[in-house]
């Protein structure tokens, strides 16, 4: 068996976030029986400046839980920038960067890394983890200055055995969109700032009376952009999915 080391992305938090981030590559290296040592993987991430192995020892103790390969050589790895931040998608959510980097004081770190360690799914079907494709090693976000905003990148390992149609299917290119899922506490009103849902009861001005139709999302209320910000969000999951919410999440095989 080979022995692999996936290099990827370490953030510390400091006071303004969007100075955090600095390119680096992420580097996987394959080491054979031989002891000699080839690149497998390289992709392109934003950390605090330095890189760092990912621990993926933990991967014989979550592939039980997911029903997926604990050897690393199983997976094809994908890097995918889930989501951006301060940007609604199709559904008119969005996620702010100082909410993605805020502490996450159940999960024990910022609330984009909670990504890390959860199941990969095809089109959401995530209510049995045992039907998980595969798993997401790491998570980085990546500045983009020009637009003040930031992506979250997932780099993402899926289980050839326990699907080789769809691990071709993303091998060859014909599926290349992916979504994520999300848990949030409540969700602000990007106009207002009230709060609106999770229950229908809890809705502001801008907000249609039955949350479930959400008719004025997407508009502009007031000569702004209506749309609803996630507040206290946890990521559990990433799908593979033939229609993205991000128009901009489609993965690049690494």
């Amino acid at each position: 068996m080979s022995k692999v080391t996936i290099y990827g992305s370490t953030v510390s938090a400091v006071a303004r976030p969007q100075d955090m981030y600095k390119c680096k590559p992420m580097v996987a290296t394959v080491e054979d029986r031989t002891g000699k040592k080839r690149v497998v993987t390289k992709i392109e991430a934003r950390d605090a400046g330095y890189t760092a192995p990912v621990d993926i020892s933990w991967l014989a103790f979550a592939a039980p839980k997911y029903d997926i390969s604990p050897n690393i050589d199983d997976y094809i790895i994908v890097n995918i920038p889930a989501l951006t931040s301060d940007l609604p998608n199709r559904n008119s959510q969005a996620f702010t960067l100082p909410t993605l980097t805020e502490f996450d004081p159940e999960m024990g770190c910022l609330r984009y890394r909670t990504f890390v360690g959860k199941p990969a799914h095809v089109e959401h079907q995530n209510k049995i983890l045992t039907a998980a494709k595969g798993i997401i090693l790491d998570a980085s976000l990546q500045a983009v200055p020009r637009y003040k905003l930031a992506k979250v990148n997932l780099l993402t390992a899926f289980c050839k055995p326990k699907d080789t149609q769809l691990t071709a299917a993303i091998s060859s290119g014909k599926r290349k969109g992916y979504s994520m899922g999300a848990l949030a506490s409540t969700f602000r009103c990007s106009v207002c700032g009230g709060v609106v849902g999770p229950s229908i009861k809890r809705t502001c001005k801008c907000t249609p009376t039955d949350y479930n139709t959400l008719e004025l999302l997407g508009g502009i209320y007031n000569g702004r952009l209506h749309y609803h910000a996630a507040v206290d969000p946890t990521f559990f999951e990433i799908s593979s999915v033939a229609d993205p919410a991000d128009y901009t999440a489609i993965g690049d095989l690494v």
